[in-house]
C-alpha cells in the first residue's frame, strides 16, 4: 500500500523490495536455505525457496541412548539446527548433544560451520574403515564422545588433531589386543592423554 515518495506505487514490483522479501523469507522459516525473488510481469512476483536437508538429529545436552519419545530437532550439512524432529527408532539420522547459547535450539548453530563439517569428514572416514559410529556428545565446550554402533564410546579433545585421532582410532582398532576381543564388550577408548591410549573392556 502506499507510495514511495509519494510518486512510484508501491504495488508495483519495479519498486518492490527484493532483499527484503528474501531476508523475511529466510527469517520466518528457519527450514529454507535459501530464497530467491524474480519479476515476472509488472504486477507479480515469484519466490523460489530451497530447504534444508537434514543431515543428523539435535538431541540435547547430554547423551541418552534413543528410547522413542526423545525431543530432537534436525540440523543440516552446516550444523544449523532448523526444526522439530519426529521420534525414530533405531538410528535413522545421526545424533548430537551438547548445550547450546541461546533460547530454544530452533535457529541455533550447534558447532561453528568448518569445526562440523570437519567433524562429519571425520566420522565419514572413520565409517570407510568400518568403523560406524551413532552419536556424538560435546561435554562442557572441551571434550567430544563418539559412540560407537556396536557399542562403547571414544573420548577425544575438541582441539585434538582430527587427523591424529583418525590414525590413533584406526591403529588402536586393528591392533592385536582388540582384536581378542569382542568389540560389542567394548565401554570405551580415551585418546585424551597424548600418546598414552587408555580403554576398557566390560568383563
Amino acid at each position: 500500500e502506499g507510495n514511495y515518495l509519494f510518486l512510484f506505487p508501491k504495488k508495483n514490483v519495479l519498486w518492490y523490495p527484493r532483499g527484503g522479501v528474501e531476508a523475511a523469507a529466510l527469517s520466518s522459516f528457519p527450514r529454507l536455505k535459501e530464497a530467491d525473488v524474480v519479476t515476472d510481469d509488472l504486477q507479480r512476483i515469484i519466490l523460489t525457496v530451497e530447504e534444508r536437508v537434514p543431515q543428523g538429529l539435535w538431541c540435547g545436552d547430554e547423551y541418552r541412548p534413543p528410547n522413542g519419545s526423545d525431543q530432537c530437532y534436525f540440523l543440516d550439512e552446516s550444523g544449523f539446527i532448523y526444526a522439530s524432529a519426529p521420534d525414530f527408532s533405531g538410528t535413522v539420522f545421526f545424533r548430537y548433544f551438547g548445550k547450546l547459547r541461546g533460547e530454544g535450539p530452533v535457529g541455533q548453530q550447534f558447532l561453528p560451520v568448518a569445526e562440523f563439517e570437519r567433524l562429519n569428514f571425520f566420522r565419514t572416514t572413520l565409517k570407510e574403515a568400518r568403523i560406524k559410529t551413532v552419536a556424538l556428545a560435546l561435554l562442557d565446550d572441551v571434550d567430544f564422545e563418539l559412540y560407537l554402533e556396536n557399542g562403547g564410546k571414544v573420548m577425544f579433545k575438541r582441539d585434538q588433531n582430527l587427523s591424529e585421532v583418525l590414525e590413533t582410532i584406526q591403529a588402536v582398532f586393528s591392533s592385536e589386543a582388540f582384536k581378542r576381543q569382542d568389540l560389542l564388550t567394548l565401554d570405551y577408548v580415551d585418546l585424551r592423554f597424548g600418546n598414552k591410549v587408555f580403554y576398557k573392556f566390560e568383563k
